[in-house]
């Protein structure tokens, strides 16, 4: 009870910061259709979560303690309710003026561009005629270190550097993609013309720390799951990807491969099954008329080579030719 307890405080407070913002977005009449629908996501996201702990909470009070917390369940929900009816109108009038707006920009005498919404009017075209994908899912980030630079390689590219994008824009769908940790961390900051910087530094700092990351992608590979049959097709293919994600994460951290070969090494000797590191040996020593190591062998000793005897043996796996670019996290610049 007392988690619900803690949980409902949390989501309230979270409701009654979106419900300032709209309030303020509102009053400053900077209204853009984008803004206003990540707040009204935002805010229903809320509330149904709201409701579900509403209805367990109620399972452990009296029916006196349901009456007096009743008061306080409906003011928070006529809070929500009024502030998403009216992102709901704005956002509907938003819509019925843009295509007027942009189809037949108002004529000036002074030979002035037209508004900035008639800078979109050529793409517009191109989107109608394109084919209809299908809606593109940003990732979410939920505070773990080895999951931030995917989010942030999306996000950079699909909002970051939109440039038609307000940063205000950027904070709202920045803040919306967050879950746990990573919400926690930015938890607070209200709508300024800063706040988009303000909490994306918060992020980076707490979350893109390339030597923790490291750590990560290390200890992962150090505590791999051992595969006990080389007919276990399925944990075979875990244990391929698992080391190639970890691997990949490390070169776009820009660590020399050579820095952790021999610890890999070892941990493959012990990880894959005896028999396919018998069988491995054997087709090598054949091939090159030597007796082959795991000190020698290229297949424990390099990055890419690491997995290459094994991703085909029984298992179909295919094996991957790749080089090691060793790209070191990227600066980013703010969009003004």
């Amino acid at each position: 009870m007392e988690r619900a307890k803690n949980k409902r405080a949390s989501r309230r407070s979270q409701s009654a910061r979106i419900v300032n913002e709209v309030n303020q977005i509102v009053q400053s009449d900077q209204l853009e259709l984008s803004t206003l629908h990540v707040l009204h996501s935002r805010l229903k996201a809320v509330q149904t979560e709201l409701a579900a702990l509403n209805a367990e909470l109620e399972t452990f009070l009296t029916d006196e303690q349901v009456a007096e917390d009743y008061d306080s369940v409906m003011e928070y929900e006529d809070a929500a309710t009024s502030a998403l009816a009216l992102l709901e109108h704005h956002m509907n009038r938003l819509k019925v003026s843009s295509p007027a707006s942009t189809a037949h920009p108002p004529a000036t005498s002074t030979g002035e561009d037209p508004p900035a919404t008639s800078e979109r009017e050529p793409t517009r075209p191109q989107r109608e005629l394109g084919a209809r994908l299908p809606k593109l899912e940003l990732l979410r980030s939920d505070g773990s270190l080895t999951r931030w630079q995917p989010f942030w390689d999306m996000f950079r590219h699909s909002v970051h550097d939109n440039p038609s994008l307000s940063n205000t824009d950027r904070f709202h769908y920045l803040v919306s993609l967050l879950d746990g940790p990573a919400t926690q961390a930015v938890a607070g900051i209200q709508v300024t013309d800063s706040s988009y910087r303000d909490a994306l530094d918060l992020l980076k700092q707490r979350f893109r720390n390339a030597k923790l990351i490291e750590h990560k992608h290390l200890e992962r590979l150090r505590t791999l799951k051992p595969v006990r049959s080389s007919s276990d097709v399925s944990d075979l293919r875990k244990l391929y990807d698992e080391v190639q994600v970890n691997q990949r994460g490390l070169a776009n951290l820009g660590v020399s491969a050579m820095s952790y070969a021999t610890m890999l090494s070892e941990i493959l000797l012990k990880v894959i099954p005896a028999d396919i590191v018998v069988d491995y040996y054997k087709r090598e020593s054949l091939e090159s008329g030597t007796v082959s190591t795991a000190a020698n062998s290229p297949v424990f000793g390099t990055r890419d080579g690491a997995f290459a005897g094994v991703s085909s043996h029984r298992s179909g796996m295919p094996r991957e030719k790749r080089t090691d670019h060793g790209s070191t996290v990227d600066g980013d610049s703010y969009p003004r």
